[in-house]
């Protein structure tokens, strides 16, 4: 049991089984160092450069919402959340599929 407790680290990950209390180290893959890595690098560049990445969707909304009806109420509002809809959905597709298809 210490012995497990102490492989916790960057290169073991503890899995308890459902069927019994057992606890059982696992070997990482280097695809989970390079996710591991990717979701702390990510976030953190995303805040050095909020101020840079805020006027982009604005800037993508305007673009879009000037190809919809020149009449339409509010267009360019309407176009961002048509883009931020379908990155969402997008992104929730990807987790999805990516836990099923790669689901232990």
């Amino acid at each position: 049991m210490l012995r497990v407790l102490g492989n916790i680290g960057n290169e073991t990950t503890v899995k308890r089984t459902k069927s019994s209390s057992r606890i059982r180290a696992k070997r990482r893959t280097n695809l989970e160092f390079i996710a591991d890595w990717l979701t702390k690098i990510l976030p953190g560049a995303g805040w050095v450069e909020i101020k840079s990445i805020s006027h982009t969707p604005l800037a993508f909304s305007t673009n879009m919402g000037s190809s919809l009806v020149p009449q339409m109420f509010l267009k360019e509002y309407i176009a961002l959340f048509i883009g931020l809809t379908f990155a969402a959905c997008g992104l929730f597709a990807g987790y999805l599929w990516s836990q099923l298809q790669y689901d232990d």
